[in-house]
């Protein structure tokens, strides 16, 4: 995997200011505990999301329908959770995407761009990404354990390439 992460991933491409590959046998593990309910008095009001990688931005219009970039992130922590025997609970899924409608979100951080790389018949696919921030308000008392947990698996499309890594800021 160590070789795979250092010989095949496009890292001058993801991280242009790169000399050379980063170094994976350095890389630290990171536990978190997430509680699995927060307390809407315990939970941020505001929080921002840095794109460390650029995000996929295929599909929906994400300056128009914003909300998307956290419905994204819900599919595919359950995408990854499945991997490891759970998943999200019907309807679960559905009541969070519903409920990331309902946070304010502020787009001007958001620099659109593009991706590139070849798939496996060796053919150019140029996706829309998006880089920067964005800053979000509301309640994320629902969200936030998930949120949490987006950081670490990334989001969008292209995740195991490298795309759609943030730090959450709140």
């Amino acid at each position: 995997m160590a070789a795979g992460l250092r010989g095949i991933l496009p890292w001058r491409r993801l991280l242009p200011a790169l000399d050379a590959p980063p170094e994976i046998s350095a890389r630290s593990v990171r536990d978190y505990t997430i509680t699995p309910t927060i307390l809407p008095s315990t939970a941020p009001k505001r929080a921002r999301l840095r794109f460390e990688t650029p995000l996929d931005a295929s599909g929906r219009n994400a300056f128009e329908q914003p909300f998307t970039l956290i419905t994204r992130m819900l599919r595919r922590i359950d995408a990854v959770s499945r991997w490891n025997g759970v998943m999200l609970a019907d309807g679960f899924g559905a009541a969070l995407a519903g409920h990331a409608k309902t946070l304010d979100y502020d787009v001007s951080g958001l620099v659109p761009g593009h991706y590139e790389s070849p798939n496996r018949n060796r053919q150019t696919r140029r996706d829309p990404t998006l880089t920067g921030v964005l800053d979000i308000a509301g309640d994320f008392a629902p969200l936030w354990p998930l949120l949490r947990i987006a950081e670490r698996c990334h989001s969008g499309r292209h995740a195991v390439e490298g795309l759609g890594a943030f730090a959450l800021e709140w």
